[in-house]
């Protein structure tokens, strides 16, 4: 019942039988008995409740952040950013087995989505409602306001200038950094907040 419950308001109802279904029907094909354990369940749900640490012979965990981190983005030459509800951006170095190498700092509340221009510009949207633009080569930060709810998802567009926000204030942003980062245009269609926004490539 706890997991039901719980599941259920983290990831929308009927996730946990089906999470159920899926272990009974593998435990059948293997000829196991159909009985499902806390366990089991507990097992598979585990990344998502911080329960048990992953374990992955081929994985290398990177620390630093002091609380959760909400998002993770490759860099150019080896390198991966990475967001935090700890008001932080850390970039990390692969080719140094994932040494911390720079720590941003600027934002006054959770980081929610990072992306990348693919050109040493990093952008974060936060719940300081602010929009930053992060140039890593030269060291600097252009702060981009408009939305009045939290930044929840940013994307970079194929053109190296323009970028598209989602917000908690039902509207996606489109800003020119060209244009010292106006916002050039706000789509208003969505009636809720918007948790995500991506570019179709064309």
């Amino acid at each position: 019942r706890w997991l039901h419950y719980h599941y259920s308001k983290m990831f929308g109802p009927g996730t946990y039988n089906r999470l159920r279904q899926k272990m009974v029907a593998k435990h059948l094909a293997s000829g196991e008995n159909a009985q499902v354990s806390f366990k089991d369940l507990a097992g598979i749900i585990a990344g998502y409740l911080d329960e048990q640490p992953f374990q992955n012979n081929n994985a290398v965990a990177l620390t630093g952040h002091t609380r959760g981190v909400y998002s993770v983005c490759a860099l150019d030459d080896g390198l991966l950013a990475s967001s935090s509800n700890d008001k932080t951006i850390r970039i990390w170095d692969l080719s140094k087995g994932g040494e911390c190498v720079q720590k941003l700092t600027g934002h006054t509340n959770w980081i929610r989505s990072i992306c990348s221009f693919g050109d040493g510009r990093l952008v974060s949207g936060s719940d300081d409602k602010t929009i930053r633009i992060w140039n890593l080569s030269q060291g600097t930060v252009e702060k981009l306001t408009g939305h009045t709810g939290y930044v929840y998802s940013v994307c970079a567009l194929g053109d190296g200038r323009t970028l598209a926000s989602g917000s908690y204030d039902n509207t996606i942003r489109i800003w020119d950094l060209s244009k010292r980062g106006k916002c050039v245009q706000t789509l208003t269609g969505p009636t809720g907040s918007v948790y995500s926004v991506c570019a179709l490539g064309d």
